[in-house]
């Protein structure tokens, strides 16, 4: 069964490299639509995303198979490369408002996973382009809320000192200091 999914990811893969769109798409849905949903349906999710976009264009298209790939498999290593790759469209078409709308519904829906901290991570970055530094202090501290185990949260900590300084509370910048030594 293993052996034979990957094989059936394989043929897909050799339709796509081919140009066969369509059907490298139905057996990327075929392999997603199994009873496993493994590294392999991952990837097929992944890939037919991929096609959406690069293939036919279709962004609108792309992005809903990207989300749902994260919303319900955000443990596969293709989740991590969907959510950038939704961030990059988003951002290639100055959606910023819409990224940071995204990333926010997607730590509704996974952010007690692994992927969490990085979800908030990267909307406090988002956050500190904009300048909405007090939504970027917020989700710092989510970081160290709800993810203090992770490494993100000596990050999160170490902005949380610069945010702290940048308002002019020194006393809250040294104690978050005092917490990274």
């Amino acid at each position: 069964p293993k052996d034979v999914r990957y094989l059936k990811f394989q043929a897909a893969r050799i339709l796509e490299r081919r140009g066969d769109l369509g059907s490298a798409l139905s057996a990327y849905e075929a392999l997603w639509a199994g009873a496993e949903h493994d590294e392999y349906a991952a990837r097929a999710v992944y890939r037919a995303g991929r096609i959406l976009l690069d293939g036919y264009g279709d962004e609108a298209g792309a992005l809903r198979v990207f989300e749902r790939l994260v919303m319900s498999r955000p443990d596969r290593a293709v989740a991590d490369r969907a959510v950038i790759d939704m961030l990059a469209l988003l951002d290639r078409k100055g959606q910023k408002r819409e990224a940071l709308m995204l990333l926010d519904r997607l730590y509704q829906g996974v952010g007690h996973t692994s992927m969490g901290d990085n979800l908030l991570y990267l909307m406090a970055a988002r956050l500190l382009e904009t300048g909405d530094f007090q939504r970027a202090q917020l989700a710092y501290n989510k970081i160290l809320m709800f993810h203090s185990g992770t490494g993100l949260a000596d990050n999160a900590r170490w902005h949380l000192a610069e945010l702290s300084a940048h308002d002019g509370d020194l006393q809250a910048a040294l104690v978050h200091l005092k917490l990274l030594a």
